[in-house]
């Protein structure tokens, strides 16, 4: 698999498993890849930085760190309400990407794909919150 774009986490999770390198979120959730190539070795580190656009430091305690610049997905416990076409409600919980179109994922999720069944009518959703 050849992939000239690195632009989800899926994706630089994928390619750092390939070299075998580790990958850890910054405090901001940034993917960081640690290489694990020491500074006398970095051609592949090198030539994936230039690749894939990502920021290369080697400055990094004899280590090479690469900045991805791609930042891992904000999924959530979500209540979910929704109202089917028939009467027929459903209140649940579902982690959700909260970065991504919540109405999308609730209709690929929940909307039957025969048009012949009740189709989504309306729909609500709020985070879960914590009890403290």
């Amino acid at each position: 698999m050849t992939m000239t774009t690195a632009n989800t986490a899926q994706k630089v999770r994928y390619i750092a498993g390939h070299y075998g390198w580790q990958v850890e979120e910054d405090n901001n959730s940034q993917l960081i890849i640690y290489t694990g190539e020491p500074e006398g070795a970095p051609q592949i580190a090198q030539e994936a930085s230039a690749i894939y656009g990502w920021d290369y430091d080697s400055d990094n305690y004899g280590c090479i760190v690469l900045y991805t610049d791609v930042y891992a997905p904000d999924i959530r416990l979500c209540s979910v309400w929704i109202e089917y076409a028939d009467g027929k409600e459903i209140d649940t919980e579902v982690w959700l990407d909260i970065d991504n179109s919540i109405e999308e994922q609730v209709y690929t999720s929940f909307n039957p794909l025969d048009p012949e069944y009740p189709q989504i009518v309306n729909f609500r959703w709020d985070l879960v919150r914590e009890a403290k």
